[in-house]
């Protein structure tokens, strides 16, 4: 029987015949318009048939016009596919509103693959990921059908990144969906992914890994150009404005001489910091083990004068919102990233090159490998930099019969390193952090 025999105004005009109380129409696939006689008119309620062992059985999808014909197409759509991938539909219909066995489109598989994967694989429950999503896929292909999604399509987002000279975006957003199109394979949801056969090299040049990290001259010349201020207000009334933000000076002094990554920083709280040991949680680690950073008496001044801009959060680096949130790695990030270009940007700080410095411009993972590499220099041994930046042993052989946590060594580390940082950068340098009551 042809599928989909049905139209609005034949269902809206359907009766029983004469002299009849009920009828049965067809619409193929399975669905049924069964209408009877009331007392009011017309009754009209549609149902799925479907055999199994030579056996009729029937389910109710609701009655028309609360389900319309679209709807009552889908529910049977949503049941053949059950039925197909060899599973027993519930004798009850699906309620308004859920999800179909199979997302139809583009979109539909992102917002299943966010739920169902990047929510437990991530610690930032997939958001930066979405965030990717949304900006560069949903508004030109997000509608298209997973039946129609063709290699074409995945080109047709990425060719404009590589021509706006994006590659670095453009390899991120194959990357992403690369990820989504395989986890759809094995959810049976796809049966192959479309972005097959695309190489992210094509796409840019292949970055090579980087090795940026600040020597002594350059640390002496950070520490320098962060003392600097600019004026602005009214004549006479000026203030003094430091090129960077006072408590993202503090958190580069921390990143530097604890060797912590941005994002254990800015999530830190105050609990989490005794004395001279920062104990970073499982859940705010990379690689999700507990770790735990010996203070420095340079670490500990720094914390110090966080603890006076925190202002009685229980945040280390507390956002705008009343002190209530943390401040996020974004921003620590943006912030060094808006004072080490050549030109402008449009609403971004003014201060382009204010920390510029000799060796190019740096990030906050490279003041990590500053750390680690200070270490070395002065003849701190690799495996005790190894477990001062918390990294796992990749074999595991090692890793099963090496499980000392080398404490005593990290924390003659750490404390070599702080002596470092006070002869490049003595307290006198750091003074502005202090803040005057």
């Amino acid at each position: 029987m042809a599928k989909h025999t049905l139209s609005e105004k034949a269902v809206k005009t359907s009766a029983p015949p004469a002299g009849k109380n009920e009828t049965t129409l067809y619409d193929g696939g399975g669905l049924v318009l069964r209408v009877r006689n009331g007392a009011s008119g017309p009754l009209r309620a549609w149902q799925y048939w479907y055999s199994t062992a030579g056996k009729r059985n029937r389910i109710g999808l609701g009655s028309w016009p609360d389900v319309s014909l679209k709807a009552a197409r889908e529910k049977a759509d949503q049941l053949s596919q059950l039925i197909d991938a060899g599973i027993t539909p519930t004798t009850k219909p699906d309620t308004e509103g859920s999800e179909p066995l199979v997302p139809k489109t583009l979109n539909d598989l992102e917002a299943r693959f966010a739920r169902d994967y990047l929510s437990h694989q991530h610690k930032d429950k997939g958001e930066s990921a979405r965030a990717t999503y949304r900006r560069h896929v949903a508004p030109s292909i997000g509608a298209t059908r997973l039946l129609d999604l063709k290699k074409l399509h995945i080109l047709h987002i990425l060719q404009p990144l590589v021509v706006a000279e994006k590659g670095r975006t453009a390899k991120g957003v194959l990357a992403l969906l690369r990820q989504m199109f395989s986890w759809a394979v094995r959810s049976d949801f796809m049966l192959s992914d479309p972005s097959a056969g695309l190489r992210k090299q094509d796409f840019g040049q292949s970055s090579e890994s980087r090795d940026r990290h600040l020597s002594e001259v350059e640390v002496v010349d950070l520490a320098t150009r962060l003392q600097a201020f600019n004026l602005a207000g009214p004549k006479g009334r000026e203030r003094k404005i430091p090129v960077l933000p006072l408590p993202t000076q503090c958190a580069v002094w921390i990143m530097l001489s604890t060797a912590c990554r941005v994002g254990e920083l800015s999530n830190a709280r105050w609990q989490a910091i005794n004395g001279k040991v920062w104990t970073i949680p499982a859940a705010d680690a990379k690689n999700a083990r507990e770790h735990k950073i010996h203070l420095s008496p340079f670490a500990r001044r720094m914390f110090k004068h966080l603890k006076t801009f925190a202002r009685g959060s229980d945040w280390v680096l507390p956002g705008a919102e009343e002190g209530k949130l943390s401040i996020g790695p974004k921003v620590i990030t943006k912030q060094l990233g808006d004072r080490q270009q050549e030109t402008p940007r449009k609403g971004r700080s003014k201060n382009v090159s204010a920390l510029l410095l000799e060796g190019g411009p740096f990030t906050s993972h490279d003041l990590r490998r500053t750390a680690a590499t200070l270490m070395r220099a002065n003849g701190v041994e690799l495996k005790t930099i190894e477990k001062c930046l918390n990294h796992v042993e990749q074999n595991k052989l090692v890793e099963t019969y090496q499980r000392a946590d080398l404490m005593p060594e990290r924390e003659a580390a750490f404390d070599k390193l702080g002596t470092i940082l006070e002869r490049l950068v003595p307290e006198s340098m750091t003074a502005h952090l202090e803040v005057t009551k």
